[in-house]
């Protein structure tokens, strides 16, 4: 280490990176030097005009090696002066050494080419080298952000290896004739579900018929017990009709055999059947998971009871497909229940019908697998409604730039407007959903 340091500073005291103020400095001191030492050892010949060899000119040499073209026309110049000065300081006349200076400024000017170029090139290199440290430096940085949101990413699904859009996504394609033969029909497939969501390890689910409450379970997971009715914890869900837990405030000091019990409720109020969990992991008994399980029992009893208020969306706005307004009422109770926001977005189609065909078949590509669409006939012109269930502003904001992206390559345009498509956003449970369904198609309409 000590053999590497020393040699570094060596070569630095050589070939300085950048010359400063000493460039002067080291070129008036080391040609004075060459000068006076070529006079003391010859005084008749100080610049050693007649010698062999012109040991003079190592000086402005060594300087055009060290510091380039400026440090060896200043040391030249030095020369030439000594050269002036001893000429006018001695009585004899001597001739002007042209070939003399001649062949030491082509020395010197050659050197001092050759340093420039050396030095240009390793310039560059620096540079280089300085932003391949930089982006070595970011790529570190970046790395290590991706590790922790990876170690992040990996901590969450632990805790919650299925997301919310998942488990609809399953529970959507639950039969709807097997759903509605009993009171809470797919009884199975909702608990395979809920094991998935909330990794539960002992739970049961029990139905209700003419309020009365099954002991015994209609679907369980590890080795379920008959319901206790006296427990506290489901006494309490059962009185406040809302899923309670053991942190519940009323309830912490009570003994609880179970963790959590969740009501199944509707939207219209009617409770269909209780989700008792004994066990479940630590990690995973957190709000998040919580409101997932909620949200999934209620959108499973909006399934298996249709709300009247879907007939109704469908008499105030004709041509609304049922399994459409009933999807939109159930996010609008999601959002009412849970604060979990979806997105309706409309696309007015006003171009040519061989064009609109090949516009929307285009659209429905870009649906993902939850998102539900309708295409409306308005004269001329078509409207796609599209719902993007769980998918905030900026999700259908991202929509539309991919459409922006896509469709306009098809009829040689820039933008969606250029190409006769007007886009329309509103979000769904804010308000009520025949209200925010009528206005988006008014909008397309006007």
């Amino acid at each position: 280490m000590k053999t590497g340091s020393s040699s570094s500073r060596a070569a630095a005291l050589v070939a300085p990176k950048k010359p400063g103020r000493m460039l002067w400095v080291e070129v008036v001191l080391i040609t004075v030097l060459a000068l006076v030492a070529a006079a003391e050892t010859n005084p008749g010949n100080p610049l050693v005009v007649d010698e062999l060899f012109p040991w003079v000119w190592l000086a402005p040499t060594l300087l055009a090696l060290r510091y380039g073209t400026v440090a060896a026309l200043g040391s030249a110049a030095i020369v030439l002066a000594g050269w002036f000065a001893s000429h006018y300081s001695t009585a004899a006349s001597t001739v002007f050494p042209a070939e003399y200076f001649f062949g030491g400024m082509i020395l010197t000017l050659g050197s001092a080419q050759f340093s420039d170029i050396w030095r240009g090139r390793l310039t560059r290199v620096r540079e280089v080298n300085s932003y391949l440290d930089q982006r070595l430096e970011s790529l570190t940085r970046q790395h290590h952000v991706l590790k922790l949101s990876y170690d992040r990413l990996e901590q969450d699904l632990l805790t919650r290896p299925v997301t919310l859009r998942n488990s609809l996504s399953d529970l959507r394609r639950l039969a709807p004739p097997n759903v509605s033969a009993s009171p809470m029909g797919e009884a199975e497939a909702l608990m395979r579900i809920l094991v998935q969501t909330s990794q539960l390890e002992r739970a049961s689910l029990h139905v209700e018929i003419n309020g009365r409450l099954g002991v015994r379970p209609v679907a369980s997971v590890g080795s379920a017990y008959g319901l206790n009715m006296q427990d506290p914890l489901i006494a309490l869900a059962l009185k406040r009709n809302e899923l309670c837990h053991v942190q519940t405030e009323t309830i912490r000091e009570a003994k609880s055999s179970y963790l959590v019990a969740a009501p199944v409720i509707d939207a219209g109020g009617r409770r269909l059947g209780l989700l008792v969990v004994e066990r479940m992991p630590f990690l995973c008994l957190n709000k998040d998971a919580l409101q997932v399980m909620n949200v999934t029992l209620g959108y499973y009893a909006d399934m298996i009871n249709v709300d009247p208020m879907a007939s109704d969306l469908c008499k105030k706005i004709p041509g609304c497909p049922a399994l459409f307004a009933e999807e939109l009422l159930r996010l609008e109770r999601i959002y009412q229940s849970c604060s979990i926001g979806s997105t309706l977005v409309a696309l007015d189609f006003n171009m040519d019908e061989k064009l609109k065909k090949l516009a929307l078949a285009e659209t429905e590509k870009q649906c993902r697998r939850l998102d539900i669409s309708w295409t409306v006939s308005a004269g001329k012109s078509s409207i796609l409604v599209t719902i993007l269930p769980l998918y905030g502003q900026a999700a259908a904001a991202g929509y539309v730039a991919r459409l922006e992206s896509r469709l306009p390559q098809f009829f040689g345009k820039s933008s969606l407007l250029e190409s006769g498509i007007r886009p329309f956003t509103a979000a769904i449970g804010a308000r009520p959903a025949n209200q925010v369904l009528s206005d988006i198609l008014e909008k397309c309409r006007a």
